[in-house]
């Protein structure tokens, strides 16, 4: 495989690992105190948008992803993102973002859920495309 290829490739890659960095990053700002699934739904939109672009501008076919949430101390708890993709040529492609936040953004309950299961994960199915809405005026 010649350098070029693997310049190519990795841009991408990286551009993708950047964006879901700050999709964890910029939601951390606005989280409150909240269940799982709560948490789950936050990011969802943002993790879907992010997909459609990467496929848009890499060509790439999306094959399915994964959201954790894992338990690391009681005051600790971490967000994963792990998305797969196919090239052209078949190769599959990883995206992968970690983050660490902390128990106070969850409401007791999910810390008691999480402590109890210390990984629970999500499934990230392909995001519907949204259509354009036309907007036209009548004459």
């Amino acid at each position: 495989m010649s350098t070029l290829n693997n310049e190519k490739q990795k841009d991408p890659v990286e551009d993708a690992i950047n964006a879901l960095k700050n999709i964890l990053n910029t939601i951390a700002d606005i989280l409150s105190k909240m269940n799982l699934d709560e948490l789950v739904q936050l990011y969802s939109k943002k993790i879907d948008a992010e997909i459609l672009k990467t496929v848009k501008e890499t060509g790439w076919v999306y094959r399915g992803g994964q959201f954790t949430v894992t338990y690391v101390t009681k005051e600790t708890f971490s967000l994963e993102i792990a998305l797969y993709y196919q090239n052209k040529e078949g190769e599959w492609i990883q995206v992968k973002s970690v983050t660490p936040r902390e128990m106070k953004c969850l409401k007791e309950a999910a810390v008691q859920e999480l402590f109890e299961k210390k990984k629970i994960a999500y499934d990230i199915d392909a995001p519907k495309e949204e259509k354009p809405k036309v907007q036209g005026t009548i004459q």
